[in-house]
């Protein structure tokens, strides 16, 4: 098999699987259940706290285990999460315009979920990864402006250990 046929091959498979994560996130994205909510969230908390050390060893399979989660969780903030993790593994592989794609399709889904800790919580990881995104494509004002809504959201938000990692990025942001 020659590269352009490798690359169709990959480009289709992208295809088929943005697909996928997108009708998923359509059925995802009604308002959830509160009793559900607390075992979806906490089930990807774990899952975050086992992989997050190993994303940048192997981004490909931890991917593919976020996007397989994030497909049996019934709790749409739970499975927006996932996706968000989806998302930083593409940042991770230098697959920027799959990670924009999956923080769009994230920011849509959580724009029709009612306002709670967990949605800022979940807001502020995603401005923090766009301004991260933006930052690598060079673009600093859109970078700033980014983890400036985080650190906002993550006011809102309880998850505080966060906020020295956005504190960092935005001044390093602003000095460059």
């Amino acid at each position: 098999m020659n590269k352009q046929q490798c690359r169709y091959r990959d480009a289709s498979i992208l295809s088929l699987l943005f697909v996928l994560v997108g009708c998923v996130l359509m059925q995802a994205c009604a308002p959830s259940s509160s009793n559900l909510d607390d075992d979806e969230l906490q089930a990807y908390e774990a899952f975050f706290n086992g992989a997050n050390d190993s994303i940048t060893i192997a981004p490909h399979r931890l991917r593919s285990k976020a996007l397989q989660q994030m497909q049996l969780s019934e709790d749409p903030l739970a499975a927006c999460h996932y996706m968000t993790f989806a998302a930083k593994t593409c940042m991770v592989t230098s697959d920027i315009d799959s990670a924009f794609l999956l923080i769009n399709q994230v920011e849509h889904c959580a724009n029709n979920q009612p306002q709670s800790v967990q949605l800022n919580n979940l807001k502020a990881d995603c401005a923090n990864l766009k301004g991260n995104l933006y930052a690598r494509l060079g673009n600093m004002d859109s970078s700033s402006i980014c983890f400036e809504q985080a650190f906002s959201y993550l006011q809102h938000g309880g998850k505080k250990t966060s906020m020295p990692d956005i504190l960092i990025n935005l001044a390093d942001v602003n000095n460059r």
